[in-house]
Formats: C-alpha cells, sequence, structure tokens
C-alpha cells in the first residue's frame, strides 16, 4: 500500500466529478474490529440522478461540527487512509468515523469535509448546491455529538439521560393515549428519578440526590455539545428521512428526540391536559434542560416544515457559527421552501417561500426523495437562486438584504436592530450582517468634550420589533412613491421614498458600563433618575431654541407624550392601546432603548447609537419610524432634492405610529439614499 507523506494538495487524492450529472463522492469505509486502527476507506463516484428511474444508490450521511469540545491524545495529528494514500481530517472526524465503523463489513457514507474538495470554490459551489438533496437521498444521518467525556459527563450519566428522553416520548404517548379515551398506564420512570426509600430520608437531601444533579447536568450538557451551536447541522438533521445522534457509545433516534419535544409541549398545545414534566424531578427544572429539548426541536421542525419565512429563519439561526460567514446564509439554503421545476429556476420565475400549513409543520420525506429523484430545486429565498462561493461575504449579504425587502415587499427585514456594530467591515449601515452572533453584545464609542468613551450596546431583537411592526402603522394607508429600489450598479445604496419627522435635540446620559438587569415595575422604578436627568437636560436645550420649540416645551405637552412613552401608550386618540403590558414593554422596550426629545419637543426612543442631530423619518412600507444619520451635511432639508444618510434604526415616537404625522402630506415626501 502507497501512502503519501504529509497533507495532498487540494483535490488530488479525490476523483473528478461530472457536475452535469450531478454526481458525488461517497466514503467506503472498510471494517475493522480494532476500534483504535487507522481508518482506511476508498472513493466511489455517484449520480443523484436516477438511471433509468432506478432509486440512488444507498449510503448514509454524517453530520458533525468540524471542531468538537475534546481531543484524545492519539487523534491530535489526525489522519484517515482514501485509496492507499493519507488523508489528514479533524480530530471530530477521526473520532466519528472510528465509532461508526462496522466490524464486519464496509460503511458508506458522504462526508462533506472529505468528499467536497473544500480548496475549490467552484467545485464547492455545485456541490453545496446538492447538500439538500444529498441529505434526502440519503438512508439515515449519523449525528456524532463527541463523546460525554468531553464535556465532563461519565458515559453512565450519558446514557441515563437518553433513557430519560426515551422515557419522556413513552409517557407522552401513553398521556396522549389515555385523552383519546384508551386506558394506558404511564412507564415505569427511570431508576434515577427515585429517592432511597424506606429510609426516611428526606426527599431533597436524599440519597439519590447527588445522582439526579448529575444526570440532569449531563441532560443539558447534552444540548451545549459543539454540534448544537453549529448553522450547518440544522438541515443536516432536518432534511434525511431518519438520523440516529451518537454520544459516544450512547445512540438515540432523532424520532425520539423530536417526539419527547412534543410530549413536553402537548399541554401548552392545547392536545391533553396531562403534563408529562410533572413525573420529572425537580433537579432537571434546575439546569433548565427541558427547554433547551423543546427549543431546539421545535425550532428546527417550523424552519423545516416550509411555512417560515426567509427573514425570520435566519433570525432563528443567527446565533449559531460558522466558519465561513457566508454559510450563516448558505447552511440554511437547503431548508424547505417552495418547490420549483429546474425550468423554472432558467425562465427567472420567482419561488415565494412555501404556505404554512399548521398541521404540517415536519418536511414529507417522501416528497424530499421524490425531489432529489426528479433533479426539483427547493428555493429558499427569491432572488438567491443558489450558493456561490466565487461571492465575497460583504457582496452576499448585500444581496440578501435586498432579496428580503423585495421578497417581503416592506423594510420589515431592517427591524429589531438596536445599534449593534457590524463585526464584518465594509457593509453597507442598512444591510443586515448575518455573521453578528444574535445574542453577541457590541460598544458604542461616543464623543464627549475630554475623549470618546464605550457604551454597552444590547443585541438586536427582531422578534420582539416584529410585534411593533405590525402594531403600529407610521407610515400611512397610502403609498406614495414607487417603493425600495437600488441606486448603484453594486447594489450598495438604497433608494426609499421618505417623510422628515423631526430632528433629534436631546438624548439621555449614556450609561458606559451597561444597565443592570431589572424586571416589571422595577425597571420604571430604577430608571426614574435616568428619565428625569434627560428632562432636566431638555429644560435647558428649550430655553434656549427657537421661539417656536421653546413655547412648545413650556406648553406642558411633552410630559403627557413622556408618559404616553413609558407606558406603552403612543398613540393619542386610544390612549388604553398597547401593544404588550406595561411589564414587558419596561423591560424588552425601555430597558434597551435610549430616551430622546426632538427639536419639535416630540419623545420618543431608539437605538443606543442615536445621537443629537439624527433624524427621524417616516419611510415608505415601513410600518415603524426610523433613525437616520445625515451624511455630508446637516443643513435643513430642500425638500426637492434626495438626501444620503446611514441606517440607525427604528424607534418609536408618541403622536406619530398611526400614521398621524404623515396624513395628507402625499406632496412632502421625498428621495433618500441609505448607505
Amino acid at each position: 500500500m502507497s501512502i503519501l507523506k504529509g497533507p495532498p494538495p487540494g483535490g488530488a487524492l479525490r476523483p473528478p466529478l461530472d457536475p452535469a450529472a450531478d454526481e458525488i463522492r461517497l466514503l467506503d469505509i472498510f471494517p475493522s474490529e480494532n476500534t483504535s486502527s487507522p481508518v482506511a476507506c476508498r472513493y466511489r463516484i455517484i449520480s443523484l440522478i436516477p438511471d433509468q428511474g432506478q432509486y440512488v444508490p444507498c449510503y448514509e450521511a454524517l453530520s458533525y461540527a468540524w471542531k468538537d469540545a475534546g481531543n484524545d491524545p492519539e487523534t491530535e495529528a489526525s489522519c484517515i487512509i482514501i485509496d492507499g494514500n493519507l488523508f489528514p481530517v479533524s480530530s471530530s472526524l477521526l473520532r466519528a468515523l472510528r465509532r461508526l465503523r462496522y466490524t464486519d463489513r464496509i460503511r458508506t457514507l458522504w462526508v462533506d469535509a472529505v468528499c467536497i474538495n473544500q480548496f475549490d470554490d467552484v467545485e464547492k459551489t455545485q456541490q453545496v448546491n446538492l447538500m439538500r438533496r444529498i441529505y434526502a437521498s440519503c438512508t439515515q444521518c449519523n449525528i456524532w455529538l463527541g463523546y460525554p467525556r468531553d464535556v465532563g459527563v461519565s458515559e453512565e450519566h450519558a446514557q441515563a439521560a437518553f433513557d430519560t428522553i426515551s422515557w419522556i416520548t413513552a409517557a407522552g404517548g401513553a398521556m396522549d393515549a389515555r385523552f383519546n379515551g384508551a386506558d394506558v398506564p404511564n412507564p415505569s420512570p427511570p431508576g434515577w428519578f427515585q429517592d432511597v426509600e424506606d429510609d426516611g430520608i428526606d426527599k431533597v437531601e436524599g440519597a439519590n440526590h447527588e445522582l439526579r444533579l448529575r444526570v440532569s447536568e449531563a441532560f443539558y450538557k447534552l444540548f451545549r455539545t459543539p454540534w448544537w451551536s453549529r448553522v450547518w447541522t440544522v438541515q443536516e438533521a432536518a432534511l434525511p428521512s431518519a438520523a440516529t445522534v451518537y454520544w459516544g457509545d450512547c445512540e438515540i433516534s432523532w424520532h425520539t428526540l423530536d417526539m419527547a419535544s412534543e410530549a413536553i409541549m402537548a399541554p401548552d398545545d392545547g392536545r391533553r391536559e396531562e403534563h408529562v414534566g410533572y413525573l420529572m424531578p425537580e433537579e432537571l427544572y434546575k439546569f433548565k434542560a427541558l427547554d433547551y429539548l423543546t427549543s431546539v426541536m421545535r425550532g428546527i421542525k417550523i424552519s423545516s416544515g416550509g411555512s417560515e419565512d426567509p427573514v425570520s429563519t435566519l433570525y432563528r439561526w443567527r446565533g449559531r457559527k460558522s466558519t465561513d460567514p457566508r454559510d450563516k446564509v448558505y447552511g440554511l439554503m437547503g431548508l424547505k421552501g417552495r418547490t420549483v421545476s429546474e425550468d423554472d429556476e432558467e425562465d427567472g420565475k420567482g419561488s415565494d417561500s412555501g404556505e404554512g400549513v399548521e398541521d404540517k409543520d415536519h418536511v414529507d420525506d417522501n416528497d424530499d426523495q421524490e425531489e432529489a429523484r426528479e433533479g426539483k430545486v427547493a428555493a429558499f429565498l427569491s432572488g438567491i437562486p443558489s450558493c456561490d462561493y466565487t461571492l465575497d461575504a460583504q457582496t452576499l449579504f448585500c444581496r440578501v438584504s435586498w432579496a428580503l425587502i423585495k421578497q417581503s415587499n416592506s423594510l420589515q427585514p431592517l427591524i429589531g436592530r438596536r445599534g449593534e456594530p457590524a463585526k464584518l467591515e465594509g457593509l453597507p449601515s442598512w444591510v443586515i450582517d448575518w455573521s453578528q452572533d444574535r445574542w453577541s453584545d457590541g460598544f458604542f464609542y461616543f464623543n464627549t468634550e475630554e475623549k470618546k468613551v464605550p457604551v454597552q450596546v444590547p443585541a438586536g431583537e427582531y422578534w420582539e420589533h416584529e410585534k411593533l411592526f405590525y402594531h403600529y402603522c407610521a407610515d400611512g394607508p397610502v403609498m406614495v412613491g414607487p417603493g425600495p429600489r437600488l441606486l448603484d450598479e453594486a447594489g450598495r445604496v438604497l433608494g426609499l421614498d421618505g417623510f422628515l419627522v423631526d430632528r433629534i435635540a436631546v438624548v439621555e446620559q449614556r450609561e458606559v458600563l451597561g444597565r443592570a438587569e431589572f424586571s416589571g415595575n422595577e425597571v420604571l422604578l430604577a430608571n426614574g433618575a435616568r428619565y428625569g436627568e434627560l428632562i432636566g437636560r431638555c429644560h435647558g436645550y428649550f430655553s434656549s431654541a427657537s421661539e417656536e420649540s421653546r413655547t412648545r416645551w413650556q406648553s406642558g405637552s411633552w410630559m403627557q407624550e413622556y408618559l404616553g412613552v413609558m407606558t406603552g401608550q403612543l398613540d393619542p386618540a386610544m390612549p388604553g392601546n398597547c401593544p404588550c403590558d406595561r411589564d414587558e414593554w419596561a423591560s424588552t422596550y425601555l430597558q434597551h432603548h435610549l430616551l430622546f426629545v426632538t427639536e419639535g419637543g416630540k419623545v420618543g426612543f431608539g437605538p443606543v447609537t442615536s445621537e443629537p442631530g439624527d433624524e427621524v423619518w417616516i419611510l415608505e412600507l415601513c410600518r415603524l419610524p426610523v433613525v437616520l444619520k445625515p451624511l455630508h451635511d446637516s443643513s435643513p432639508v430642500d425638500r426637492t432634492t434626495r438626501r444620503a444618510f446611514t441606517w440607525v434604526g427604528d424607534c418609536c415616537v408618541y403622536g406619530i405610529m398611526m400614521g398621524e404625522a404623515v396624513a395628507g402630506k402625499e406632496d412632502a415626501w421625498i428621495e433618500v439614499a441609505v448607505h
């Protein structure tokens, strides 16, 4: 056997593929009874286009985190043998292949890192565009989480966690059966649920308390392994007809995980009254283990069902990681959209996201396999028909943001940013930076007379701002312009029709170290001094302002506006109309925004990066007002010429949220260019 020394150059070891035949490489793994012996394999080429009505040859897929949480000393210098040559792989992949290798027969897998030449952008583009069909056509996907010891869990406790998930599924099935009239008892709970009996020891302090803590911790850490944090794994779990999860020597079917999530969620969905959670030890709740199970499984089911719009899917998984920032988009494009034929794609027809059906949140496996056999394409986002690794991330994100605006026919995709800085340099201000993790905070530096001062910026929150977007209608019922458009060939300048409301005069004092977390009415009480300081500064500002502004401020009407902003009652015509209760308004919106007052005395709040001199605009097809930062100059508006701005973010202002500011003023709109 000939062995090459050192890493292979590019695709030298990989047999060539015929893109026209939709060919992919598979890896035949030779058997071995020795789990630590070298992994020997061979390449095999197959086509995803069936031959004369025959099915695609059988193979399995592998889903894993390229870098897992642990390294074994013997796998730090990781190689496998393919067709007699050494091939370097990650330690995570080597550990997975050793675990999955059969002892008595060949096992055939599709493995992205080995079967795709990652250094050839052309091949990578072509193969990634086949990934929906690759995963939909496999007999099953093997999900490798690494070893329990990587995260400080023993195999015994890991198995107890898997046994608990199986019990939850069985208990939920029994409860569903009883709800439908059958006489079915609950299965016996796992032994670690029980405390030692007959010795009189208190339940919480019983002999099994420590065991319950350790197993509950294992349950929690199961969902904290690196696999759950990667963006690619969403579609890799959703697309196959079957999947098995491996955690060291422990294994469980994906279907069992899914059914356990459904069992826990059933009472909340109104399917039955009994709750399996009532039968479980309190230690599980300490680690919020059940919340992790339900949130991730329900999220994958929603995103793969074909009813979720692309912007929601992208935001839902924005917090997941990828080595290449472009994969924050490409890694989700295999999820189900409206299925269109290749002829439709060639004709340039649009492909909207699929219509949602409430009882069909899952991927229909037969449909997926039929799509794979017939060569159909499931379009995730209109305007972005396929992956293209010849594009840089900046260009891709510009195109994605524009495609989302076009598909939604509104500026809704741009809402929810509270001043978060772009992680990727060179992006226009209006473009969404998908490389930014959803949960990561940043810092904004503002100038004082002496120095620049850092202020913590809260992470963007699309979901909460979406509630406001549908509650209000600041742009009114009449469309006055042609809608959003691109003003340059590069697609970096967004053209919009807008109405100037006012210019920001005073913003509240920023807090350098961020704000403490409060809940409910505590927010209002804790921030009373914060807002009181703003009013004092406003008195100072308006004492030297124009007579009109000074008169309006001194009339005291600002107090009604101030109280309306504080309580979420922004519509003067309906004083009790608030999009949520006061506690939620305070903790979700007031807590994470900056209060401001405009030159005309209007009170509102916006992103913490809002500054005096920024302007409040109402933009067509945006139901929330927006703060824009003027470029080039800050002279008074010439309503006959285009103004240039950068995007700061959506805001809320008392008295303009229901279209009051623009009513009967269709001639006052002008074109704005957002850079």
